[in-house]
């Protein structure tokens, strides 16, 4: 698992529903087994990805002649229609087809590379490590370079978001100890002790 990243809801639900399948390391993402658990099933034949849903199930065509990486990128692109969209794209204003497109691209960034199988990239450079991805998880190139500017992104904003946070504690631990001294006596000044004490030896003389 990668350290310090904040997984979102969604791919800690996906998290949670790999974990049903004991699925432990990311050869183990086999898409009949993930199709089977969300109740679809998988045919492929000639022709471009698409997916169909009803009442009695819903099924996910993949194109059987192109490589196996991208039939697993189409999967997990077509297995979020399946999961997250209701009514038929052929029927939807265009803008709302757009906006499902962008949510299944997201979905199929987490889906197919989850979080808590991600590797560590120690001493990797960026493109040995969108490499990686690409291996581990049997997905094109470009999908594991997106999934990866994804996860540099969020670590990025968590960095912020936790740096802000401790510069916030600095600015209330400084107001606090500023108001503890406000409301402290505060000690004479050099000049006031000397010349209290001139004071005293005047008076010491009478």
């Amino acid at each position: 698992m990668l350290p310090y990243y904040e997984p979102t809801d969604t791919e800690l639900l996906i998290c949670d529903l790999y974990q049903i399948l004991d699925i432990r390391h990311p050869h183990e993402l086999d898409i009949d087994q993930i199709s089977n658990l969300w109740g679809a099933d998988i045919i492929y034949y000639n022709g471009k990805p698409k997916s169909h849903w009803e009442d009695w199930g819903s099924v996910i065509f993949l194109d059987k002649y192109t490589s196996v990486e991208q039939q697993r990128a189409d999967f997990f692109h077509e297995l979020a229609h399946i999961v997250r969209h209701e009514g038929h794209q052929d029927d939807l204003p265009e803008l709302f087809v757009d906006l499902q497109e962008i949510q299944a691209s997201n979905f199929r960034l987490i889906a197919s590379i989850p979080y808590y199988l991600l590797p560590t990239p120690l001493d990797m450079t960026w493109s040995e490590y969108i490499g990686l991805l690409s291996e581990e998880f049997r997905v094109p190139i470009k999908l594991a370079a997106d999934r990866a500017e994804q996860i540099a992104s969020r670590l990025h904003e968590e960095y912020h978001s936790y740096r802000e946070d401790v510069e916030l504690m600095k600015d209330k631990i400084k107001m606090a100890v500023s108001l503890f001294r406000s409301s402290q006596p505060k000690p004479p000044s050099k000049e006031s002790i000397r010349l209290l004490q001139q004071l005293k030896n005047q008076i010491s003389t009478l």
